[in-house]
């Protein structure tokens, strides 16, 4: 009886609804359908139906999202005439098929940045790491605004405990080398769950950006877990995940720091990159008198539980003993003179200030909209970052928030930005499914971008000009090689055949669905024009030439 139950929930017919798009809506050039999906026992599997002609996607379970039973199914209307179309899902279970309803639909043959589905991709190319089935289907299913609260607002701590704790024990036997520490942070980039917080975790190391090849494997792992667990913080409570880094403090020298010694380079970074800014009006006399303050902010190293010399660990402390207590002015603030068990208050009262400084409010707000937006950034929205930075001291979680809803950020869409190399290395992870942080962690390195491998204090820089060298261009079409088979891992088998890429018709096709299911988007006229021009002169062509050559054009290397 029981197999019998089993055998007869595996032949239930698929159930599942057509979340987006809403009957008599207008698609882009490029589109998506989403569906939910309810029914027990194995997967379906999908395609579409255009004026009853199937597609022949022949979406498979390995190319499902596989959560909350959203499945994201990318489509063209390339190839349709303006006017009115129907649209069909198909389900398919063994011998069994089941249609949905017809969707009407208005194709205008005009590209839009206006629609649901462009400005899906605009969030998730600026706010995220591209559009991977998963995100995209959620913007789709739920809205833009839900979409923003849930990924920016809401905080799983369980969740993110629950990642970290994956981690270490997938990489506990790996070493504690510094390439260890990097592949575990870009395997929390490939499979986190809220990449808009992944995103910014990766903004807020960069801004304190440590040099791993100082700080040690363990310091630099240390910091980027805390930095983790801390998420999108008010600035205040991320600027005190810093300040408090072992990882920093050796980084910046400031363990060396003493009454009668003082060592400047962590109070000048600390005004200059990390609070105020270069042009936070600060002076020289500032500068010494932070530094002077800050003594006795140092480290001590501890034992672990085993006892073994090689595995003391570096913790955070204050030592009173070596701390300058005297009288100090900072940006015109009076820091009187202390007793010596009033130190560490009072240099808790200087980090407060620091935060909350106008100056600070408007380098952060630039810092987000370069990295988000555009180098140089608007100035309105600059502007409007700073005063809801100080409206609600520092709550970054809503600056990100009036950025992500703001005019300019929409606009911005209008002028592509190109990929840096982190974006485009985990946003191909992400599209296609493929966690292989080692070809990732050598990508990197060999662009000259290695994660926490920026040798000074500044971390990488935001401008477009930064990433468009001849060996930057030489290791996007490397990684693109190692991942040709994940490339076409999405596009059906009968689209890449031999037979299917002989004619011009049947290469536009496939080029256009490795574009679609690499960015989101088709390639442009002149893309393609491009490529056919380029094949023409091939005798024969193989469909992972084809994937990596996709990955080398302009679509490509954009967000």
């Amino acid at each position: 009886l029981r197999f019998r139950l089993i055998e007869e929930i595996q032949q239930e017919a698929p159930v599942f609804e057509v979340v987006y798009p809403a009957p008599g809506s207008t698609p882009g050039e490029t589109d998506a359908v989403v569906v939910r999906w309810f029914s027990t026992g194995e997967v379906p599997t999908f395609d579409l139906e255009i004026n009853n002609v199937a597609l022949g996607l022949r979406y498979r379970p390995a190319m499902l999202d596989g959560r909350a039973g959203l499945v994201t199914i990318p489509w063209s209307t390339r190839e349709l005439a303006p006017g009115r179309h129907q649209l069909r899902v198909i389900a398919k279970r063994g011998d069994e098929s089941v249609h949905s309803k017809p969707l009407e639909l208005l194709v205008s043959g005009e590209p839009s940045r206006d629609g649901p589905y462009s400005r899906a991709l605009h969030l998730l190319d600026r706010l995220a790491f591209g559009p991977d089935p998963a995100e995209l289907g959620e913007v789709l299913a739920t809205g833009e605004a839900e979409w923003l609260k849930k990924r920016i607002f809401d905080e799983d701590a369980m969740a993110v405990e629950a990642a970290l704790a994956a981690q270490q024990v997938l990489y506990a036997k790996r070493g504690r080398g510094n390439g260890q520490v990097v592949q575990q942070a870009l395997h929390g980039a490939i499979e986190g769950i809220n990449p808009v917080r992944e995103r910014f975790v990766f903004w807020a190391q960069n801004h304190f950006s440590t040099w791993i090849g100082k700080t040690g494997a363990t310091e630099k792992l240390h910091e980027h877990r805390a930095f983790f667990r801390a998420g999108i913080l008010p600035f205040e409570s991320l600027l005190a995940v810093s300040v408090r880094s072992p990882a920093m403090l050796v980084y910046l020298d400031q363990q060396r720091s003493f009454r009668n010694g003082l060592n400047e380079n962590y109070a000048r970074e600390l005004l200059e990159l990390h609070t105020v800014g270069v042009h936070g009006g600060y002076s020289q006399e500032d500068v010494t008198a932070l530094a002077g303050l800050l003594t006795g902010w140092m480290i001590a190293e501890v034992s672990n539980l085993n006892g073994v010399s090689r595995d003391m660990v570096k913790e955070f402390r204050f030592d009173s003993n070596v701390s300058d207590i005297s009288g100090h002015r900072v940006f015109g603030y009076a820091f009187d003179e202390v007793e010596t068990d009033d130190a560490f208050g009072r240099i808790g009262v200087l980090f407060e200030m620091l935060a909350a400084h106008p100056a600070t409010a408007e380098f952060i707000s630039k810092k987000l909209a370069e990295h988000y937006v555009a180098a140089p950034a608007p100035e309105k929205l600059v502007e409007d970052l700073k005063q809801e930075f100080l409206a609600t001291r520092g709550d970054l979680k809503q600056v990100l928030f009036r950025l992500a809803t703001h005019e300019d950020f929409m606009a911005s869409a209008a002028v592509p930005r190109v990929a840096q190399p982190l974006d485009f290395a985990v946003r191909m992870a992400r599209m296609t499914g493929a966690n292989q942080v080692g070809k990732l962690q050598g990508f990197l390195a060999k662009s000259g971008t290695g994660l926490f491998d920026r040798a000074t204090p500044d971390g990488y820089p935001q401008t477009d000009a930064s990433y468009v060298n001849s060996n930057a261009m030489l290791q996007r079409w490397n990684i693109a090689w190692e991942f040709r088979s994940d490339l076409q891992s999405r596009i059906p088998g009968n689209w890449r055949s031999s037979e299917a890429l002989a004619t011009p018709d049947g290469r536009r096709k496939f080029l256009d669905a490795v574009s679609i299911n690499l960015t989101g988007r088709s390639l442009s006229a002149r893309s393609l024009e491009a490529l056919e021009k380029m094949l023409a002169r091939e005798e024969s062509i193989h469909s992972d030439l084809l994937a990596v050559l996709v990955a080398q054009m302009p679509e490509a290397n954009l967000k």
